[in-house]
C-alpha cells in the first residue's frame, strides 16, 4: 500500500520495523504524517531496535519514556526521550522494544492497546 493518502484511520495500529530501515522511512514526509496522525487519533504505534528513530524525526517523543536498540539510546535522550533499558515500554501510545528477542511481549502490549 502506497504510504501518500493513507489515513491513519485505516489502521488498528502501526509497527515501525527496526534494522536498516528505519533509516530509509525517517526521509519519507507521509510516513512521519501518518505517525502523527495515528497519535492524534489514539492509534498505537509501535517501534522495534532502531525503529524509533523514526519517532524522532517525526518529533514525537519528547516527553515519552522509550527503549530502543542501545546504539540510539543518546539519539532517543537528545530528542527529549527518557531512554529506558528494558524489553518494552509504553507511554501514551507509543511502545518501543530493544531488539527482535523482546518481540514477544511487544505484540502483546500492541495487541492490547489496538483490540
Amino acid at each position: 500500500m502506497a504510504v501518500r493518502g493513507t489515513r491513519a484511520a485505516a489502521f488498528s495500529a502501526l509497527v515501525i520495523p527496526g534494522g536498516y530501515s528505519p533509516d530509509r522511512l525517517r526521509l519519507r514526509h507521509a510516513i512521519l504524517d501518518l505517525i502523527r496522525d495515528a497519535l492524534a487519533a489514539n492509534i498505537p504505534v509501535g517501534a522495534v531496535g532502531h525503529g524509533p528513530q523514526v519517532l524522532i524525526s517525526a518529533n514525537v517523543i519528547s516527553g515519552r519514556t522509550i527503549t530502543c536498540w542501545p546504539s540510539i539510546a543518546i539519539d532517543v535522550t537528545n530528542a527529549g526521550g527518557l531512554y529506558v533499558d528494558r524489553p518494552v515500554a509504553e507511554d501514551r501510545g507509543i511502545i518501543t522494544a530493544r531488539k527482535i528477542d523482546d518481540i514477544g511481549p511487544f505484540v502483546e502490549t500492541i495487541l492490547r492497546l489496538a483490540c
